[in-house]
C-alpha cells in the first residue's frame, strides 16, 4: 500500500475561498499574548518524550461520508479557534533555566484565517487499498461493522505509522489528516468514504474535553431514519450516606491511592516494564471493534450491570485467552486461575455543564486546560464463568463509584503540582503510578443521533489515546446507538492487536449468549411455578 500526502490542500472540487479580514496579513505577528502553562510538560521532559516518539497526542477519527471541500473544512477550523481559543494557541520560547523551563501557550487574538489554517494544520492523504473478494460488490457496505475491510486496513497502517510522532507546537496544538482512498485492484472501484483524523496534544486539553469540542463542531442531522432516539437519562433519587461511611470510605480511598506505588502488577503479557524506556518506540493501533449499544445494556440487565461492565467483562476475557494464546505463564496454574489486574481509567470530574461552560473561558487565566482524574478498577483476568466475570466488574465499578477515590486522586495531584510543578506531577505519576499497573482505559459517551461534520454525515466516531507508557490502551466511545472500541498498543509487547480485538469480539457475543440463555432459564423457571 502506498501513501501520498499532498503539500498543499486539494479540493474535490473547486470552491471558493474562505473570505479572509483585512488585518489578516498580521496573523499571529503582533497579536500575541500568553496563555496558560503547558504544565503537562517541562522542557526537558517534553524533548524526552519527543526522542522517543511518546508525545501524548489525543486522536479521534471522524468516518464521513464523502470527502469535504476547503472552504467546509476550513469553516469548521474557524469554528473551533473562535470557540476554543488553544485550538489556535503556539507554544511560546521556553522560559526559565535548567530542568525546570517551562512552555507557555501563546494566545492569538488577531482575526482568524482560514488559509492560514488550513496551511498550517491541515493535510490530505491518499492510501490506496487493493479491494478484493465481496468489496468489488456493489452492495460492499463501505463501514462494514467488523472493521476488518482493506479500507481498515489501509487506514489502520497510516494512523500506526503516526501515532507515537508529535508535531511542530510553534504552529499549533492540532493536526487534521483528510483521508481519502483509491482503490488499486483491476476494477478501480470508486471508495466514498473519506476519514477524518483529528490529532491533538493533550496540552490543549484532556480528552473529554475535547470530544466534546469536536462534537461541538457538528450539526445534528434531525430527521434521519437511522438515528437513534435520543432518550432522556431517568432521574435518580440520591441515597442519604451517613457521614460515618463517607469518611470510611475517604480514608479507605487514600490507604489504597498511596498503596498504589507499593505494588506491582503481576508481569504478563500485557504488564509494561517498570522501566518504560525499555519499550519499544513503535506503536501500534489495533483493529476497530463495533458493539451494539443496546446489545450491551440488554446483556447487563439480568445481572444487574451497566454495558461499562459487560464492556469492562468483555476486554477482561479477551485478555486472559490472548495470553493463553502467546503461552504466558502468568495464566498458568494456581496463580493463574485467581489472576487480577489493574488499570487507570479516566474520570471527568468537572461540574455538570461546566465543560460546556469553559468553552468561551479566558484561558489565560486557568492553571490548566486538563481537568480529569482517575480510578484503579480491577479486572478479572482468572479462571471463571462469563456470568460471573460480569458480575465482577459490576461489583468493582460498583464500590469505585461509591468511593471519592477519584476526588482523592485529583486532590493529591492537585496539591503536588502546586507546591512543585506539573512537570514534577506527571513524573511522579509515569514512575509512581503508571508503571505499577497494567493498562489504561476511558470512556466517552457521545451523542445518540447523527451528525455531519464539514456539511458531510459523520457514520461512525471515535477516539483513542497514545498509550505512551502503557502496554495497551483501549477507548470506548459510544456513537449513534453503537459502542465503538479501540485499542493502541506498543508493538514490541502486543504484536497483534488485531488477534486481540478479535478476541474481545467474540467474547462480547458469548456475554450476550450467556445472558439470553440466562433470562430463557428464568422464564423457565417462573413458567414452571405457574
Amino acid at each position: 500500500m502506498s501513501t501520498v500526502k499532498d503539500d498543499a490542500m486539494s479540493s474535490p472540487a473547486p470552491t471558493s475561498a474562505t473570505p479572509v479580514p483585512s488585518s489578516a496579513s498580521k496573523y499571529g505577528e503582533k497579536s500575541k499574548r500568553r496563555g496558560p502553562k503547558l504544565v503537562l510538560l517541562s522542557e526537558s521532559f517534553h524533548r524526552q518524550l519527543i526522542q522517543r516518539d511518546q508525545s501524548p497526542i489525543i486522536h479521534a477519527i471522524m468516518a464521513i461520508k464523502s470527502e469535504p471541500t476547503d472552504s467546509d473544512v476550513s469553516a469548521v477550523l474557524t469554528k473551533a479557534v473562535t470557540t476554543y481559543p488553544l485550538f489556535g494557541a503556539t507554544v511560546s520560547a521556553p522560559t526559565g533555566c535548567g530542568c525546570t523551563k517551562s512552555m507557555y501557550w501563546e494566545l492569538d487574538d488577531s482575526p482568524v484565517d482560514g488559509a492560514r489554517l488550513l496551511q498550517d494544520h491541515v493535510t490530505r492523504v491518499t492510501l490506496t487499498p487493493t479491494l478484493e473478494g465481496s468489496e468489488l460488490e456493489d452492495d460492499f457496505n463501505e463501514f462494514d461493522r467488523s472493521n476488518n475491510t482493506s479500507i481498515d486496513k489501509a487506514l489502520r497502517e497510516h494512523v500506526s505509522s503516526l501515532i507515537g510522532t508529535g508535531f511542530d507546537l510553534t504552529k499549533g496544538g492540532f493536526q487534521l489528516h483528510v483521508i481519502r482512498y483509491e482503490d488499486q485492484s483491476a476494477k478501480k472501484k470508486s471508495i466514498q468514504r473519506c476519514d477524518m483524523l483529528w490529532r491533538m496534544h493533550h496540552g490543549i486539553g484532556d480528552g473529554i474535553m475535547l470530544s466534546k469540542v469536536l462534537i461541538s463542531l457538528c450539526e445534528e442531522i434531525k430527521g434521519a431514519e437511522d438515528a437513534a432516539p435520543a432518550r432522556a437519562s431517568p432521574k435518580r433519587a440520591k441515597k442519604k450516606i451517613s457521614p460515618f461511611v463517607m469518611a470510611g470510605k475517604a480514608f479507605y480511598s487514600v490507604g489504597k491511592v498511596l498503596g498504589i506505588p507499593l505494588f506491582h502488577d503481576p508481569k504478563t503479557l500485557f504488564k509494561a516494564p517498570t522501566n518504560y524506556k525499555k519499550m519499544g518506540k513503535a506503536k501500534s493501533y489495533g483493529a476497530t471493534r463495533v458493539w451494539s449499544l443496546q446489545a450491551a445494556k440488554d446483556a447487563g440487565k439480568p445481572f444487574g450491570a451497566t454495558l461499562n461492565d459487560v464492556v469492562m467483562a468483555a476486554l477482561s476475557l479477551a485478555m486472559r485467552r490472548y495470553m493463553i494464546k502467546r503461552e504466558d505463564p502468568a495464566v498458568m496454574g494456581k496463580k493463574g486461575k485467581k489472576l487480577s489486574v489493574r488499570a487507570l481509567a479516566v474520570v471527568n470530574t468537572r461540574a455538570a455543564g461546566a465543560a460546556g461552560d469553559r468553552l468561551l473561558e479566558d484561558f489565560s487565566k486557568c492553571k490548566s486546560p486538563n481537568e480529569f482524574s482517575y480510578v484503579v478498577p480491577t479486572l478479572p483476568v482468572g479462571e471463571m464463568s462469563v456470568r460471573e466475570r460480569v458480575l465482577a466488574c459490576n461489583k468493582d465499578m460498583n464500590s469505585l463509584k461509591s468511593s471519592p477515590e477519584a476526588f482523592v486522586i485529583k486532590k493529591l495531584n492537585n496539591g503536588i503540582r502546586d507546591v512543585l510543578g506539573g512537570a514534577f506531577t506527571l513524573a511522579f505519576n509515569a514512575d509512581y503510578v503508571i508503571n505499577r499497573l497494567t493498562c489504561f482505559f476511558s470512556n466517552l459517551p457521545g451523542p445518540t443521533s447523527k451528525l455531519s461534520c464539514c456539511e458531510v454525515e459523520v457514520e461512525r466516531l471515535s477516539n483513542f489515546v497514545h498509550p505512551m507508557m502503557y502496554s495497551c490502551g483501549l477507548s470506548i466511545q459510544s456513537y449513534n446507538g453503537e459502542i465503538v472500541t479501540n485499542c493502541s498498543c506498543d508493538s514490541k509487547l502486543i504484536p497483534d492487536p488485531d488477534v486481540f480485538m478479535a478476541m474481545a469480539d467474540e467474547a462480547f457475543d458469548e456475554i450476550c449468549e450467556d445472558s439470553a440463555k440466562y433470562l430463557s432459564e428464568q422464564q423457565a423457571l417462573l413458567d414452571e411455578e405457574i
